[in-house]
């Protein structure tokens, strides 16, 4: 009982860092969305930050899968 709660706790923080590092991600990108506002012409390396910080979140989205890997699929250490 008590090592399910604890799992369930590290999972907790584990799951809210990974949703942090989105959040940031995330406001990084509203805040490329808002540079028109300050400065006219948009650069294309702005462009390609945005589109970088987009996709990166989009990973993130999809590692957030709570259930885990069958056997075959997981990486140890051996692996490396």
């Amino acid at each position: 009982m008590v090592a399910k709660l604890v799992g369930r706790s590290f999972f907790s923080l584990l799951l809210s860092s990974e949703l942090m590092l989105l959040l940031t991600l995330s406001m990084v990108s509203l805040d490329l969305l808002a540079l028109p506002l300050v400065r006219p012409p948009v650069s294309l390396e702005d462009l390609l930050l945005l589109l970088l910080l987009q996709t990166l979140s989009v990973a993130f989205l999809g590692q957030l899968d709570p259930s885990p890997a069958p056997p075959s699929q997981q990486i140890t250490a051996g692996t490396l």
